[in-house]
């Protein structure tokens, strides 16, 4: 007669085995965040309970990137311009601020400031005000400009060394003590969170670098000034799924420990903490290439735009703000000025503009910037008015009286213009 059979053998949970449950559970749990955050903001977007005291109004202002300027101006002309030429045109419109980033190279090179005076002289010289954006990672292509000399990892977190971090803190103190009473707000680190995905890379700032130029910006900033960080907002579905994931305990235990520091996806923690307002960038139709060709990811339904209300439900615990710092205001998808010139039939038209605006007054928040105006100047030029006047139409419609200027008096010294 045979004994009692052995006990299976117990086996630990394999790494693999391990990962791919935490990564599960994770997105259940970011599947069931999503669905009850749709369930409560849903009835909030479709049927507004106190209509008339949702805003009708907005302040506006752009971003004003001097390469891109000129580079779209160009694409759509086939001619060069003078900067100083399209800068004129661009401070023209109806804003009433710039966004306007000042790399840390500027303050090491003896001509740095050189064009950074030319669009500051001119925008305060029109009575408006100039948002700086100081850090590593400044609005529009390439977004990270590094000083000479420092290497940035292609993958995960960027964190500068002590030698790197004082460099950059030096840079940054210069450029606001020559520029910091421009505006109301100082932007620090553009996106700092969201990782960089095109030309083979998936780059972003590491969180602790982001709290440590935070704090060191802050110091410098007058009492009336407020910090502002940035994030994109995503807005269809899946895009919504996976940016539930970032914030759910499974995945910041996994991205942290398990798969290791230099993959994190991170939560926007710390961009609550911060933070005094926290600008979105929201875009309704864009066209993303894949190697199976273009892919559109679009806003179609009224909770496409619930993190909208997730993101400001966060800063107000927090007693603080957000504001729109970029709003889409052109087609986004590749090759946009051949299409242009073929006269393609874009998915994100005129049109749109207005519709977005809407959007985001819907959800109660009355500070917009408008991203991509170097586009509506530059189809202009090349004879396409319609983006330039649905803009301007736009802001027009909704845009607050302007208010006086207390920094219109101000001048930084001048160094020279020059012309790119």
């Amino acid at each position: 007669m045979s004994g009692p059979l052995p006990a299976p053998e117990s086996r630990p949970m394999g790494r693999r085995k391990f990962l791919s449950v935490a990564f599960a559970g994770g997105l259940i749990l970011a599947g069931l965040r999503l669905g009850e955050y749709d369930r409560l903001l849903d009835p909030l977007v479709g049927w507004p309970r106190l209509p008339d005291r949702r805003p009708q109004r907005s302040r506006f202002f752009t971003t004003l990137v001097p390469s891109r300027l000129v580079d779209y101006y160009r694409r759509a002309t086939g001619r060069r311009p003078r900067f100083e030429s399209v800068l004129d045109r661009m401070l023209e419109l109806p804003f009433q601020g710039y966004r306007f980033g000042v790399p840390v190279s500027a303050a090491e090179d003896p001509n740095g400031f050189r064009q950074p005076d030319t669009v500051i002289n001119a925008a305060i010289g029109r009575g408006k005000e100039v948002y700086l954006s100081v850090g590593l990672k400044l609005p529009g292509y390439p977004e990270f400009y590094p000083p000479r000399g420092m290497e940035l990892p292609r993958f995960g977190p960027f964190r500068p060394s002590p030698a790197e971090e004082e460099r950059i803190f030096r840079a940054v103190e210069t450029i606001l003590n020559r520029y910091g009473r421009v505006g109301s707000w100082v932007f620090v680190e553009n996106e700092a969170l969201d990782p960089v995905m095109y030309d083979g890379l998936f780059r972003y700032l590491h969180p602790d670098y982001l709290v440590s130029i935070c704090r060191h910006v802050r110091r410098l900033l007058a009492p009336d000034q407020l910090l502002v960080l940035t994030t994109f907002v995503p807005s269809a579905w899946f895009l919504r799924l996976l940016d539930q994931l970032r914030e759910t305990v499974p995945w910041r235990f996994l991205a942290r420990w398990a798969v290791g520091p230099w993959w994190m996806f991170p939560s926007r923690r710390t961009l609550y903490d911060e933070a005094d307002l926290l600008g979105l960038h929201l875009y309704k139709k864009v066209v993303q290439p894949t190697i199976w060709g273009e892919f559109p990811v679009n806003a179609e339904h009224p909770r496409d735009y619930n993190t909208l209300d997730i993101l400001r439900v966060e800063m107000q615990r927090r007693a603080k703000g957000v504001i729109i710092s970029e709003l889409q205001g052109s087609p986004w998808e590749p090759d946009v000025w051949a299409k242009f010139h073929a006269d393609y039939r874009f998915s994100f038209t005129p049109d749109d503009i207005a519709d977005l605006v809407r959007v985001v007054l819907d959800h109660g928040i009355t500070q917009v910037g408008m991203w991509d105006v170097d586009f509506w100047l530059a189809a202009d030029a090349a004879g396409d008015p319609s983006w330039l006047k649905a803009g301007v139409d736009v802001i027009g419609r909704y845009s607050e009286p302007p208010r006086p200027s207390a920094k219109a008096g101000h001048q930084p010294p001048a160094m020279g213009t020059t012309s790119i």
